[in-house]
């Protein structure tokens, strides 16, 4: 079974590579922890949040563009398996388009790329 992702109203499910799909959480910790005077540790967790790192399928040049595109939004909606549930759920996430491997050129621009690794960090 392939995971969900949709970024902004996009499905962008059948472009991922499955097995490249990762959830971890990140911990969100508050100014109220730290180190007691026992040496114990006080911890002042605000949330858990989600980041995914993905890497697509192959990407046509357009399609490609428009990911890039809505990378430049503060934050946007996406819906993704979220692991802990096994479940879809919607948040708002950054997102941060890494290494683009070029793959084919054809009159002077790119039309295909082989994988884009993509992180999307929860708000």
């Amino acid at each position: 079974m392939r995971p969900t992702l949709i970024i902004s109203n996009v499905d962008y499910s059948a472009a991922i590579n499955k097995y490249s799909y990762t959830v971890t959480y990140e911990r969100r910790e508050g100014g109220n922890g730290g180190t007691a005077k026992d040496g114990s540790t006080i911890l002042d967790i605000l949330a858990y949040k989600a980041v995914i790192v993905i890497e697509t399928n192959g990407l046509r040049g357009g399609d490609l563009a428009a990911l890039v595109a809505m990378a430049q939004d503060d934050f946007l909606p996406v819906t993704f398996t979220d692991p802990r549930s096994n479940t879809t759920r919607t948040a708002d996430f950054h997102i941060d388009v890494g290494e683009m491997r070029q793959a084919m050129w054809k009159n002077g621009g790119i039309v295909w790329y082989a994988a884009t690794k993509i992180t999307l960090t929860e708000r």
